[in-house]
């Protein structure tokens, strides 16, 4: 009976564990989602990272040549 408990409490609390983790997933997508709509981006987040890695270096070479 005590095993049945346990096991029980270890199942609703690891339930719960995937719950959190996929909450903070879903979230953080949302925020990317929204800054790529407000940064005027479409597409998917690795285009979006590359694009803006690239006008970082671009900003620092133009930075050198002055």
């Amino acid at each position: 009976m005590i095993r049945i408990v346990g096991l029980l409490l270890l199942l609703v609390f690891t339930l719960f564990a995937f719950w959190v983790m996929a909450k903070i997933v879903i979230e953080s997508n949302h925020i990317i989602n929204k800054r790529m709509k407000k940064a005027g981006h479409k597409g998917s987040y690795a285009q979006y990272k590359k694009n803006i890695n690239q006008e970082d270096i671009r900003k620092k070479s133009k930075k050198r040549r002055k």
